[in-house]
């Protein structure tokens, strides 16, 4: 029970790794000198998500069985959308309504840039994955 509980929490260790890097460049000022990490950051950011879910996929094929190659990689590029808008939301309400600092939406654009960039992360973490 314990093991299967420590595998499943290191599928999230690339996803956390990709927030605490974000988290260290507002920190420490680097996005402030850089802001153009952002983009690479929400790339690195879908193919993270495209990998959970991958490693979910694989991992749960007990209970998700998909035979048909694009078929998981639909699925997967779709569990990065769904991570990528809920993100997005979180930004907005914390933003907002928290007054959190760090999650400020600069704008409508840089807003579905980040979901541009995540998808495109996601589908080439998707394609790539050979699942």
């Amino acid at each position: 029970m314990v093991s299967k509980f420590l595998k499943l929490t290191s599928f999230f260790i690339f996803p956390f790794a990709i927030f605490c890097l974000a988290l260290f460049f507002y920190f420490s000022g680097i996005y402030a000198l850089f802001p153009w990490l952002d983009v690479p950051l929400h790339f690195l950011g879908g193919i993270s998500i495209a990998y959970l879910g991958i490693l979910l996929l694989r991992n749960f094929s007990g209970y998700i069985q998909i035979k048909d190659e694009i078929a998981k990689i639909i699925v997967v590029v779709s569990f990065v959308c769904l991570f990528a808008i809920l993100w997005e939301l979180w930004e907005f309400i914390a933003g907002n309504f928290l007054g959190i600092s760090f999650f400020v939406q600069e704008s409508l654009e840089d807003t579905l840039f980040d979901l541009f960039l995540g998808l495109c992360g996601g589908l080439v973490g998707g394609i790539f994955s050979k699942i």
